[in-house]
């Protein structure tokens, strides 16, 4: 048997509290600090508590965009363990509660793979298709790295500035340079532009050269630095510049790093400002983002 505990606004303060300190749960207690503060009116996000018998309990996120296809996001503080005949009635539940208020056909999922590829096998009962993972590695930053950080100060090279004016060219040509835009990117890279915390190095004439947005669950969002200025330092200066604004307004900075990038992922794990999600054993737990619409 499966318990499923909506929490609703008057109940942010409180959910939050029991989440925080879990860097399981950082993609969940972003959202409650961005849906609480209202930080992104472009989307909602909606937020439940599965409980099975046994004690087990995973914590969802779905959140309704205005421009792309809605993204669920879960996690548990449980690493192991999992029961498979638990989490598909756990996944069953919580889309009965979704589909009394929202049509589901497309969508995204992030998590770790420990849920969310048994997610992706459940759906395999329903749709009859096993869909293409993308598994990342998650780094995150502790409290002295986020004093590190905010300590951070080195100067772009010259012919470089920062820049917060993104003008509507300006996002378009940085929204063009993301290889998993889809349908509504364009606006929606426009909205994290006005309302999340990003950093932008341009050159003399103005154009982007390196940039990093943040995505709506809190994590750093195509971060990227065009071929002509790399070997530069900005890539750096620009991710710092990002996770200080993060750090200001009250949350703990975060990324993920597909596993096909090898470079970031070396850089990622020598970096002196974050700490890499691993299991006890020291092993990188994979964090997959798995699409279920594979035509939009």
């Amino acid at each position: 048997m499966v318990k499923v505990i909506q929490i609703g606004p008057n109940n942010y303060s409180s959910y939050l509290e029991e989440i925080k300190d879990s860097i399981e749960l950082i993609a969940v207690s972003s959202s409650v600090i961005l849906e609480s503060e209202k930080k992104f009116p472009d989307g909602h996000n909606y937020f439940f508590k599965a409980v099975a018998s046994n004690g087990l309990v995973v914590h969802f996120v779905f959140r309704v965009y205005r421009h792309i296809i809605p993204v669920f996001a879960m996690s548990s503080t449980a690493l192991e363990g999992h029961i498979e005949s638990d989490l598909f009635s756990m996944f069953g539940e919580v889309f009965k509660q979704i589909e009394g208020f929202h049509q589901i056909q497309n969508f995204i999922i992030h998590g770790p793979s420990y849920i969310t590829r048994i997610f992706n096998k459940w759906r395999v009962t329903i749709t009859g298709t096993v869909e293409q993972e993308y598994p990342c590695c998650l780094y995150y930053m502790t409290p002295i790295q986020m004093e590190l950080t905010l300590n951070f100060k080195k100067q772009l090279p010259a012919g470089y500035h920062l820049s917060d004016d993104i003008s509507s060219a300006d996002s378009n040509f940085i929204n063009g340079t993301w290889r998993h835009a889809r349908k509504g990117d364009e606006q929606q890279t426009a909205a994290k532009f006005r309302h999340l915390p990003f950093a932008c190095a341009k050159t003399e004439t103005g154009h982007p050269a390196s940039f990093v947005m943040t995505d709506p669950s809190g994590f750093l969002n195509h971060l990227f630095t065009l071929e002509e200025d790399r070997r530069k330092g900005l890539g750096l200066i620009v991710e710092i510049e990002c996770c200080k604004k993060t750090i200001r307004e009250g949350r703990i900075p975060y990324k993920t790093v597909e596993h096909y990038n090898t470079l970031s992922l070396k850089a990622s794990d020598q970096s002196p400002y974050y700490t890499r999600w691993n299991y006890p054993n020291g092993e990188a737990i994979d964090y997959l983002f798995i699409a279920f619409s594979p035509n939009v």
